[in-house]
């Protein structure tokens, strides 16, 4: 009997024992299933957020993706060659053009005197205006002070008209001159002698500037 008893006694804590095993495995196989199904959630959450292009924990739906402006979906690189705009050079007229050409007459009754050098001028002109489309050029008619100031008014377009008649025949385009007549109200040098009046008897070709097509509209 007493050994009996002791079994009884010595089998009450064994089980008690088997039962907090049970308990920790059960326990442990719970937290394992709860880590487990949290880590599949991470995953395809990532993979959904990846697949609808994830940017910092951000998500995209297809149809923002489609809407966005097409340089903020390229490289930090590409980007910035695609947003820079690379500008055309300016083209600058030939250095000859930038002083006026002077064409003098011998006397008021008289016609333009075309020099050497005049004719080179006229050359670089016809090539510069063949080449751009926007440039034209403005032909200005002088006069000494002889005479009514009316009278010389008329002179010195038709003098600006003869010089057009001259570079449009060398080859220039007709659209692109326009003719003034300013009579004797821009002299060069004064009227009193005939050296001055022979600088004032002149037609001036020179690039239109931008004011000069302004006061022209």
């Amino acid at each position: 009997m007493p050994e009996l008893g002791n079994r009884v006694a010595n089998a009450a804590p064994r089980r008690m024992r088997e039962a907090d095993q049970k308990k920790n495995t059960m326990r442990i196989i719970h937290w394992a299933l709860v880590a487990c199904a949290a880590s599949w959630f991470i995953a395809g959450a990532w993979w959904m957020g990846h697949r609808n292009g994830c940017d910092c924990g951000t998500t995209r739906s297809h149809a923002q993706m489609k809407t966005m402006p097409a340089v903020t979906q390229l490289g930090p690189a590409a980007a910035a060659i695609a947003s820079t705009a690379v500008e055309a050079p300016v083209a600058t007229p030939h250095p000859a053009l930038a002083t006026p050409l002077t064409i003098r007459f011998s006397k008021n009754a008289g016609g333009p005197e075309l020099t050497t050098e005049d004719q080179a001028w006229i050359s670089v002109a016809a090539g510069w205006l063949s080449g751009d489309g926007a440039s034209s050029l403005i032909i200005a008619g002088h006069t000494d002070a002889d005479g009514d100031s009316m009278v010389n008014q008329r002179l010195s377009l038709v003098r600006a008209e003869q010089v057009r008649a001259l570079l449009v025949e060398a080859g220039l385009p007709a659209d692109r001159l326009r003719t003034i007549g300013v009579g004797a109200s821009r002299p060069l040098a004064d009227n009193l002698t005939s050296r001055g009046k022979a600088l004032n008897r002149r037609v001036e070709v020179a690039l239109a500037s931008e004011s000069d097509s302004t006061a022209q509209q």
